[in-house]
């Protein structure tokens, strides 16, 4: 069962300012006839009336989301819980201030959009501070397998209304890049993600990691082990990080589900960091891990489902 995300569930936040919110005419109109007017409620956000505020209720403009706020703040707790109730339930679509580029907002944390969680931890990249500054907010995921990559595309179409655009780098491997800042904000607000170099640093996020739903955990690991697992010429499947942190949580989640596994370090030299991995070995854990959880990338996932078959054949 889903669980309700909502534009206004964080209290504080690095980027609210440039956050706008759309088709909200009717909502504004309400709690501008409910705070006296629109005159009253302009000089209480300290905004112009003609060239902001006007046009809010118009629907012209988007309103933002910093003001939105403020303004449900001046409602009674009792209107103010059912407007932002309201607003939270319907399809809202976001944008940065001057930008174009609109996104749907998630109204709620889905089995798929948790896999692409587990997919942009592993595989991801959020453009780090410095490119920030200079207006790049590229996303970029990287993807062994065009199919695979064609998968994920239509999920973060579904998800956010959003097509990346796909590239082929010089090691033959297919990129999907989309520059986002709402989408950016999205991730590294709700989702803890890191941008800039982040490979030793990543770890569940919270909002899954404390969700009553166990299925988002199964798909994050899916996202997880479809970025940087494998399955060996001996039949093990393996995951490896250099964090540490997310390597002990993908072991606590494997344990849960009773899948045995080992868990190893492995330092190639002083310069490098320490590269953390678990492996999969006993007949009967790999099976448990293709029943449990699997593989959403389409080559490791034939090849999971034809060990899996052979094993059911030779039992």
């Amino acid at each position: 069962m889903p669980s309700k995300l909502s534009i206004f569930d964080l209290k504080s936040d690095w980027l609210k300012d440039d956050i706008y919110v759309h088709g909200l005419k009717d909502e504004i109109k309400e709690i501008t006839r409910l705070l006296g007017g629109p005159g009253k409620l302009s000089k209480r956000l300290e905004v112009n009336y003609n060239s902001c505020f006007r046009e809010w209720t118009n629907g012209r403009t988007p309103v933002p989301l910093a003001k939105l706020e403020r303004m449900i703040s001046f409602c009674n707790a009792n209107t103010a819980t059912i407007i932002k109730s309201r607003i939270s339930d319907r399809q809202c679509i976001i944008s940065c201030r001057y930008s174009p580029h609109k996104m749907l907002f998630p109204s709620s944390i889905s089995e798929d959009l948790s896999y692409l969680a587990g997919l942009i931890l592993g595989d991801g990249s959020l453009a780090g501070d410095s490119s920030n500054a200079r207006g790049n907010w590229n996303i970029t995921a990287l993807f062994d397998d065009i199919n695979h990559q064609k998968m994920c595309d239509e999920l973060i179409k579904k998800e956010f209304q959003i097509s990346p655009k796909n590239h082929k780098d010089e090691s033959e491997c297919w990129l999907s890049v989309f520059s986002s800042k709402t989408t950016q904000w999205f991730w590294r607000s709700f989702f803890e993600m890191h941008n800039g170099y982040k490979a030793s640093k990543i770890s569940f996020p919270k909002i899954i990691l404390d969700s009553p739903n166990n299925n988002f955990r199964i798909a994050l690991l899916q996202g997880l082990f479809d970025s940087d697992g494998s399955i060996t010429k001996r039949k093990s499947v393996q995951y490896a990080s250099t964090s540490k942190i997310i390597v002990d949580q993908v072991s606590a989640q494997l344990s849960a589900l009773g899948i045995v596994h080992s868990k190893a370090v492995w330092i190639k030299d002083k310069k490098y960091l320490p590269l953390y991995s678990i492996a999969i070995r006993r007949k009967s854990s790999v099976l448990s891990f293709a029943h449990q959880i699997g593989f959403r990338h389409p080559r490791k996932a034939s090849i999971l489902n034809r060990i899996a078959l052979s094993s059911s054949g030779q039992g």
